[in-house]
């Protein structure tokens, strides 16, 4: 009996119901993780430039939200002209985040990829 097998049957022991789709989901079906996706590919080896608040521009915050955004952040997308890091939730927890696991620095205004990128996104 396989890993899978086992923990499917001890969670079921707990009464437990997980379908069997729970197991199979891949990373593009989660939301955060296609903002983190979406973020680290729009930087290139020059880095991308931070606003002079040190937040990120306005076109990435805008493409971060289309594709991670929140429940709270759909309800207004409709009606958003602006998108600023500030105002949206996703967008700036997708930063964190990604500051945080230290797949991106600030140096001098500008947010540059790190080596740990390299082996858990691939582009």
């Amino acid at each position: 009996m396989d890993l899978y097998q086992t923990s499917l049957e001890n969670l079921q022991a707990l009464t437990l119901n997980i379908k069997d789709e729970f197991f199979t989901y891949e990373l593009k079906d989660i939301p955060l993780l296609e903002g983190i996706n979406t973020l680290l590919n729009t930087i290139d080896a020059k880095g991308l430039k931070l606003t002079q608040k040190g937040f990120l521009p306005t076109k990435v915050v805008k493409s971060v939200v289309e594709v991670a955004s929140t429940t709270a952040d759909e309800r207004f997308l409709k009606y958003q002209t602006r998108f600023y890091e500030e105002e949206h939730f996703s967008a700036s927890l997708v930063r964190t985040v990604t500051e945080v696991l230290k797949l991106v620095r600030v140096q001098k205004g500008k947010l540059f990829l790190t080596k740990k990128r390299e082996p858990i996104f691939n582009t």
